[in-house]
């Protein structure tokens, strides 16, 4: 599967992809609580993979995701 993550990106693959379709996505997501069950970031977490596979299916590259 082709990498789409910036920050695990080489210069040249961030060119290839930039080139092809220039969108970049930012997930952002709250640090809160969602029961014993989940991850206190699972917002944001969530909005990652929502941005790694629209980028997968559509192009662009997902920045790191920003929790608050």
């Amino acid at each position: 599967m082709e990498e789409v993550r910036y920050h695990m990106m080489r210069p040249g693959q961030i060119a290839v992809r930039r080139d092809a379709f220039p969108a970049a996505y930012i997930p952002i997501g709250t640090l809160e609580w969602h029961g014993l069950h989940n991850p206190v970031g699972a917002d944001t977490l969530q909005a990652d993979g929502l941005a790694v596979m629209c980028a997968r299916k559509g192009g662009g590259v997902v920045f790191p995701p920003l929790y608050y």
